[in-house]
């Protein structure tokens, strides 16, 4: 491993460590969940519910739409919303959580490589289908991210 990919890996652990602080709190007339953002892989839409994924295995269901609860993620997580990516209409990742995406299956994977976290539900990690055009839209996110970074390392 390059001495660049160790720093960058420790900045990214460090990143995740502050991110714990941030709770995403969402309720309704009969309850209130206040939930680590860390601990959120991803959520999905379920008609008018939402199930939120922990990276624990746990899944919490809130009587929301996933509109509504993006909304909540925009207002309760100032700092870290963008971390959170509507991809398509029926789900919400956690890009810390990202590995890998294939355009061809049109397929996420979601990981920590963490030993402190339990995201396994196949041995690359969590699988989930999108629409190839969000997926293409996230893929190309990412890249424009990675290739602006490299321009200001540079500078």
């Amino acid at each position: 491993m390059k001495l660049r990919e160790f720093i960058q890996m420790l900045m990214e652990d460090y990143e995740r460590y502050l991110r714990m602080k941030e709770f995403l709190i969402l309720g309704n007339s009969r309850e209130l969940k206040h939930i680590d953002s860390a601990d959120i892989c991803y959520i999905s839409a379920d008609g008018n519910y939402s199930n939120i994924f922990l990276t624990n295995g746990k899944k919490i269901q809130v009587t929301m739409q996933l509109g509504q609860v993006k909304s909540a993620i925009d207002e309760c997580l100032p700092l870290y919303h963008s971390d959170f990516y509507r991809v398509g209409q029926s789900l919400i990742i956690n890009k810390i959580y990202l590995f890998s995406i294939n355009l061809t299956s049109n397929q996420v994977v979601l990981s920590d490589r963490h030993a402190d976290r339990n995201l396994d539900s196949s041995s690359e990690g969590v699988v989930l289908s999108a629409s190839k055009d969000s997926l293409k839209i996230l893929k190309e996110e990412i890249e424009k991210k990675k290739l602006k970074r490299r321009n200001n390392e540079r500078e």
